[in-house]
């Protein structure tokens, strides 16, 4: 998703034995969306979870020819339609359903984040693993009073402009879009409060015992870094980071232009005086950040120059994964949607890219078992986030199916790409060989022990009918016949038979050293033919 975990003015939660892992943003707890009771947000613990490959970018939709911007409101973000019966499928479809699912973010977060406070006091990170942001694992920083007070006076004037958090460009008065409005609405006399009593934050948190850096999901642990692993503004006071340990050495950090001193170790408590609050304050750190205020998931122009929505590329030193493919339960998949009207699903098979670079399909092998000429045709179908189709129409030579794509599909890093293979039962789509006549393989029965195959030619269309005709004749002639059937059948007949699908191959654009899946030969599926 978007976002993993949301807190605004989240004061005292504990959330522990978690994973937070391929959204935009892992985790957030923040001061600064106004409304909201308990500001500022306190007193959260976040302790033994698993925080990681928050790298998803769903910005990239938010672009002149994007979903987000050229559907109604009303089109935008629909679901695929397996989420009828979601439940019923395999985890894996599940996860490549979710990941070609529109996404419309429309606030301004950062992508490849693993977890952000923003304007917290009195928080506890403790014993997370946090490893592949990245950008950054943990981002701190402080919140002026002036973003959330604003909005939680109900007579100011950014209320009255209809805007109830970070600016976009959807205010109607057109007075209120950039922070310098925001400052000079601090002047205004219904206002006055946030001068008489301001709230910074960002004080006494303590981030202890986190380990940075490390995948140890697998049975061998892997180097993937985040991109830093903690960002700071070194606001607030009596904040510590102590027994902090990463996999790649030293904890990373960036803490601007006034972090020459490190990050603190010494954790204290208690309760800032105005002045500390004051003097502590490091709003300069937010400059970079103004220009995010203006982002409307409507407008590509409003993302202008802010550094959230730019362009993320692996860490130097991660160590990938291993890129697998995998088909859990093809018979629970094939069940499920014949259950809900498609029967047509024949199988399936998900690519889970865990390199550092995009891959591009372009070509699939299957092995069969069975009649498989019988089924009318088939075809792999891919589905991405844009809304694009692409399918590959399968050529059958003996048991083996090439599938060929006419335009290479994206394989994303970090994504599950859902491949699904698909009965055609129009027999004019079935694959054609090379004189342009088509195959069709028709079982008799003849105690399992022989079958016909007919050839028709597609410029004798007529011919082609009479051909088929003639054939579905005989074939019921000759199993009026009777005699044993390879399917344990009585009474004569072929009985029930069924074709099965075991993916060997796969061909990509270029085939990098880093497209070596895991997981071949697969089984992908099967149709049972009655």
């Amino acid at each position: 998703s978007a976002l993993g975990y949301s807190g605004t003015a989240g004061n005292a939660p504990w959330v522990h034995n978690s994973e937070f892992y391929k959204n935009q943003t892992g985790m957030a707890t923040e001061s600064v969306f106004g409304g909201h009771p308990g500001m500022p947000q306190d007193h959260a613990l976040w302790e033994n979870n698993k925080i990681y490959s928050n790298n998803k970018d769903y910005y990239k939709l938010v672009t002149a020819d994007g979903p987000c911007v050229t559907k109604k409101p009303s089109e935008r973000g629909v679901v695929p339609a397996e989420f009828r019966y979601f439940d019923e499928l395999p985890a894996d479809f599940q996860e490549a359903i979710m990941d070609r699912t529109v996404v419309c973010p429309p606030i301004p977060f950062p992508t490849g984040t693993g977890m952000i406070i923003a304007g917290g006091n009195y928080d506890v990170v403790s014993q997370n693993q946090v490893f592949d942001n990245w950008r950054q694992g943990l981002w701190l920083l402080a919140i002026p009073t002036l973003i959330h007070k604003l909005t939680d006076n109900p007579q100011s004037p950014l209320d009255q402009a209809g805007i109830s958090g970070p600016l976009e460009q959807n205010d109607p008065t057109g007075q209120f879009s950039t922070v310098n409005d925001v400052l000079g609405a601090v002047t205004k006399p219904e206002n006055s409060d946030v001068l008489l009593n301001p709230v910074f934050t960002a004080h006494f948190n303590r981030v202890i015992g986190n380990r940075f850096g490390e995948n140890s999901l697998g049975p061998v642990a892997l180097s993937q870094p985040n991109g830093v692993d903690i960002w700071w503004d070194n606001s607030g006071t009596g904040n510590c980071f102590v027994d902090n340990t990463s996999r790649q050495g030293e904890v990373t950090s960036d803490l601007g232009p006034l972090g020459v001193m490190g990050l603190p170790t010494e954790c204290a408590d208690g309760d800032p005086s105005i002045i500390q609050q004051l003097i502590t304050a490091r709003p300069n750190r937010l400059v970079d950040y103004v220009e995010c205020l203006n982002y409307s998931r409507t407008n590509p122009d409003s993302k202008g120059n802010c550094p959230f929505f730019s362009a993320l590329n692996a860490p130097a030193g991660r160590e990938p994964g291993v890129s697998r493919i995998t088909s859990e339960n093809p018979a629970q998949a094939v069940a499920a949607a014949a259950a809900h009207g498609r029967g047509n699903l024949a199988g399936y098979f998900v690519l889970h890219n865990d390199s550092n670079s995009t891959h591009r399909l372009q070509g699939v092998t299957l092995s069969a078992s069975g009649p498989v000429a019988a089924l009318g045709g088939l075809r792999l179908v891919v589905r991405d986030i844009r809304g694009n189709t692409f399918t590959a129409q399968g050529q059958l030579d003996g048991s083996t199916l090439s599938f060929s794509f006419d335009t290479p599909v994206s394989v994303p890093v970090q994504e599950a790409t859902l491949v699904e293979l698909e009965r055609i039962q129009s027999l004019a789509a079935l694959p054609a060989d090379g004189s342009g006549s088509v195959l069709l393989m028709a079982t008799l029965g003849l105690g399992g022990a022989g079958s016909l195959l007919l050839t028709l030619f597609g410029s004798a269309r007529r011919s082609a009918r009479v051909s088929l005709a003639l054939t579905v004749v005989l074939a019921l002639g000759l199993s009026a016949c009777g005699g044993d059937s390879s399917s344990g059948s009585s009474g004569g007949g072929s009985g029930t038979q069924r074709v099965s699908f075991t993916l060997t191959q796969l061909q990509f654009e270029g085939q990098p050293a880093d497209a070596d899946y895991a997981g071949l030969p697969l089984a992908v599926g099967s149709v049972t033919l009655q």
